[in-house]
């Protein structure tokens, strides 16, 4: 098919049916379909600034460790690198709904991934080698490995966690505890109308957690001003105005010093919201004395680092009456945030306005628990919050 063939080209509907709209039912031409059929689409994987270095990342081997120290001397005297920086060179927070993430780890790791140093250099070849070079020295420490583990709390995966910034009023961390949210719904007097219903029918309904996978991973470059506070930021995101509305909580300036760019987007589901690689590389942007500094996951540091949509378990309690009639539900939802719930406590509040569905039943109690343990963090995944609730209730009612 030739160039001008595939601008003209529609998607054909059934020969023997007629739409009678405007719209409903009539041919849809994707106004980016023939960019990407032909490969002239341009994704941030794709893109190059001159000037640019490339930055690569160090990660802990560790699900939860103290950093005794690092030596980024051998790495520092590479030939070509330009930059070299640890936890200890920022205490740049980021975090949209709940500020608990440094943008490298600092003195702690929290999960088997978590970047501990990162590197720029003129060449991908030269950061990887400088990587190979830093020396970090351990001390592991017992992990929170489950929900289970985690609704002790013997250990916390964040001994602050009565002092994190947070969207106060819509989430409620618990002091004490590895709850980042307790959200909570109530309707009527549901243990009264369990206690006298005709059948209860109790479960328990579990689903890991799922990483989205996308076909072009997390891939951001930016270009810091050594002379003013611009930003410049051309990423693989979906959200670009809450990127900059971060970026410039994280950075202390205004929202018009940051500029942001997304070209295409080769697949997201839910897992380039918010805020990811933008502040790392910044803050090597700025190392590098202004330079604009690329950065792109590989396959295993997407799975590693970059977060998923969280574990699920749903406890469902339902009463019924002979009629056949819900009576009364009871539902404690767990969600496996991983080591920080920025956008997971967004989806563990979700359960508590759409975690029963459809059914209107009379006496209703919701408890979403969002919680931490040492394991990779969370995000938004496709409806987020709905699609596990609604799995839990549906198999309730099976």
């Amino acid at each position: 098919m030739t160039h001008s063939e595939l601008e003209n080209c529609t998607y054909q509907a059934h020969g023997d049916y007629q739409s009678s709209y405007k719209h409903a039912g009539q041919p849809y031409v994707r106004k980016d379909a023939v960019e990407k059929v032909t490969g002239q689409a341009r994704y941030a994987f794709d893109l190059e600034r001159p000037g640019m270095l490339h930055a690569k990342t160090l990660h802990s081997p560790h699900a939860r460790a103290r950093i005794v120290s690092i030596d980024t001397s051998r790495a520092k005297a590479l030939v070509g690198v330009k930059a070299v920086i640890t936890g200890e060179d920022t205490d740049i927070l980021v975090g949209l709904y709940m500020q608990d993430k440094l943008a490298m780890a600092k003195g702690e790791t929290r999960y088997q991934g978590e970047v501990v140093a990162a590197v720029a250099a003129t060449t991908e070849a030269i950061a990887e080698k400088a990587v190979s070079l830093i020396e970090v020295e351990y001390e592991v420490l017992e992990p929170v490995r489950n929900l289970d583990d985690a609704l002790e709390a013997k250990i916390l995966v964040h001994e602050n966690i009565a002092e994190i910034k947070h969207v106060e009023g819509v989430f409620f961390p618990q002091p004490e505890s590895n709850i980042a949210s307790l959200n909570k719904s109530l309707k009527g007097d549901p243990k009264k109308a369990l206690e006298g219903a005709d059948l209860v029918v109790e479960n328990e309904f579990t689903l890991p957690a799922v990483a989205h996978v996308p076909l072009e991973t997390h891939v951001s470059i930016v270009e810091a001003d050594p002379f003013s506070n611009r930003i410049r930021i051309w990423s693989s995101a979906q959200s670009p105005f809450a990127l900059r509305q971060l970026m410039a909580f994280s950075f202390g300036v205004k929202e018009s010093d940051i500029e942001v760019h997304i070209p295409f987007v080769g697949g997201a589901f839910g897992g380039k919201a918010g805020i990811h690689l933008e502040p790392l590389v910044t803050l090597l942007s700025r190392a590098s004395g202004g330079a604009p500094v690329k950065l792109r996951m590989t396959r295993e540091q997407e799975f590693n680092y970059l977060p998923t949509r969280a574990g699920m378990r749903g406890r469902i309690k339902t009463g019924v009456s002979k009629d056949g009639k819900m009576v009364a539900s009871d539902i404690v939802y767990d969600w496996d945030s991983g080591a920080y719930a920025d956008y997971g406590v967004n989806v563990g509040k979700t359960a508590v306005y759409g975690g029963l569905g459809p059914y209107d039943v009379d006496n209703v109690s919701i408890v979403s628990n969002t919680i931490y343990t040492n394991k990779v963090f969370s995000t938004a995944y496709r409806g987020f919050g709905h699609l596990e609730t609604l799995w839990t209730v549906e198999r309730q009612m099976d």
